[in-house]
């Protein structure tokens, strides 16, 4: 328990409009979702992402809720000052104190810490970008558990220890958990003995300030193109919201890690933001200045790097397969250089220990015929692009795909994934996670866009079936990847149908095969 001006304080909040203030009520907790009001909370009412995964781009007005929090027992809220003048007589009704603020949200991660003692782990990075997030932080984790530093990763996949184990599965559908979950997954991994976590930052969570007040000491920028505009609306405000993760989230001055070979007006942007906050700019790729690239051979299954490093030259061999995984181990690489105080030789031999992860090319099959199967969680047209094209490059040569379109995406989202699937032999259209829009219109846009420059495009709706099809016409010499979901569970058979993921489906046609 804390007094509400004592938390205020905490916070440095004391500039903030008080109303109704006739007594400094003790504050039992904070509460960003109604569902998380108890007797004596304060609640946070903002614009709040749903987190039910069916409805995971719908947000709510927390503001609609302040009754029912009152009823709940909230001995304080946090509004906007537009809610503030709509509510007044409600609020002055429950003689409880209000506070404005114009961002509700984003104050609500550093409130939540003082709950938390803000206990984290010692050594924390981030990474955000539009692909590469969550193989980047499993990488950094791994690294720093090969050095015998205990880590963590946090996002798309879970909780995952730095052996890759799964600590918890993040069930809500939000590669970030909300915001005060996020803050008791901090301390709970502090006291597990965690010294160094990794967090994706995904456009989604840095939208909603949901990390707000992990305050990470390293922040890294991957790449950036097309992709969330459902919810940011232009490039631009896409950008800017991937930029607060340098300008409001990290610690000041903090070190950047930026991709050189990303679209340049991006990268300069990002570059100047960051010197602009005081940050240190650590940049790397085929163009950087700190770390360059200078050779990359892609085979079957391995990928060996040559590059130098402020001036000395290294190499290493990693068990992955496509170019674009280079710049992912990198990034988390440079992660780890900046946080702790380990020789770079020790460094880049344990680079050559480090395994694929989960669901990002990962081998889960051989067919009976000698076939293999893989998965990848490619969803937009980059990555599917960079994957197929990549298995062409290491000389896999009869590769089929079976993809789908998430619903509640931009509109182009569906035709370029269509034209990016062309580079397979092989095409197989289906359902992914509708989110409310109409599945078949979403798979006639896909098959349009494949059939442009492909022949072989087959179109089965249902997603089992669709798994099941490709196995059993599985080739000798074919690479089939099912791509989107991993384990993102959906619903055999259609709405109301029993929930499964792509590793669970596989296994359970090969078992029906045999």
């Amino acid at each position: 328990m804390i007094k509400l001006l004592d938390l205020l304080r905490e916070c440095e909040l004391l500039d903030v409009n008080v109303h109704q203030l006739e007594d400094n009520p003790e504050i039992s907790g904070v509460a960003g979702c109604i569902q998380d009001v108890a007797p004596g909370a304060l609640f946070v009412a903002d614009f709040s992402e749903c987190t039910d995964m069916t409805q995971v781009t719908r947000f709510l007005e927390g503001a609609e809720y302040l009754q029912e929090a009152i009823d709940m027992g909230a001995a304080a809220l946090i509004v906007r000052p537009d809610c503030q003048k709509h509510v007044q007589a409600l609020i002055s009704a429950a003689h409880i104190p209000v506070i404005e603020h114009t961002s509700p949200l984003s104050i609500l991660g550093p409130l939540a810490a003082v709950y938390t003692a803000f206990e984290k782990p010692q050594y924390r990075g981030a990474v955000t970008g539009t692909n590469g997030k969550t193989s980047s932080v499993n990488f950094a984790s791994q690294l720093c558990h090969l050095l015998g530093v205990k880590s963590s990763s946090i996002g798309t996949l879970g909780i995952l220890d730095g052996k890759g184990q799964h600590l918890e599965e993040i069930t809500s559908g939000l590669s970030i958990p909300e915001t005060v979950r996020f803050q008791k997954i901090l301390k709970k991994l502090k006291n597990d003995g965690v010294q160094a976590v990794f967090t994706e930052a995904p456009s989604h969570g840095l939208h909603q300030y949901r990390l707000n007040g992990l305050s990470p000491q390293v922040g890294a920028f991957t790449n950036f193109m097309e992709d969330h505009l459902d919810l940011h609306g232009t490039m631009e405000s896409y950008f800017n919201t991937k930029m607060r993760l340098f300008t409001q989230t990290m610690h000041t001055p903090g070190t950047t890690i930026l991709n050189a070979d990303m679209d340049t007006e991006y990268f300069d942007r990002a570059k100047q933001i960051c010197l602009s906050m005081g940050h240190k700019v650590v940049e790397f790729g085929y163009k950087g200045q700190d770390l360059t690239i200078t050779d990359v051979e892609n085979k079957q299954n391995l990928l060996t790097a040559h590059f130098t490093w402020d001036g000395v030259d290294y190499s290493f061999k990693v068990p992955l397969i496509g170019y674009y995984n280079i710049h992912n181990v990198f990034t988390g690489l440079l992660m780890v250089d900046s946080l702790l105080d380990v020789e770079r030789p020790k460094l880049i031999a344990a680079l050559n220990k480090l395994k694929p992860v989960q669901g990002r090319m990962e081998q889960v099959a051989r067919h009976p015929n000698g076939g293999n199967i893989y998965i990848d969680f490619a969803h937009n047209a980059d990555g599917m692009q960079n994957m197929l094209k990549s298995l062409k490059e290491a000389g896999f040569s009869n590769v089929s795909v079976v993809f789908g379109c998430n619903g509640g995406r931009h509109p182009d989202i569906a035709p370029s994934l269509g034209i990016a699937s062309t580079w397979a032999d092989k095409v197989i259209i289906t359902d992914a996670l509708p989110m409310g829009d109409d599945p078949d219109f979403i798979r006639k846009q896909l098959v349009v866009a494949a059939k442009k420059s492909h022949k072989n495009v087959c179109e089965i709706p249902c997603r089992y079936e669709a798994i099941k099809h490709a196995i059993s016409t599985i080739e000798s010499n074919e690479t089939l990847i099912i791509c989107g979901l991993v384990i993102k569970k959906w619903p055999v058979g259609g709405q109301g149908g029993e929930l499964i993921d792509d590793y669970a489906a596989i296994k359970r046609i090969l078992n029906t095969e045999e």
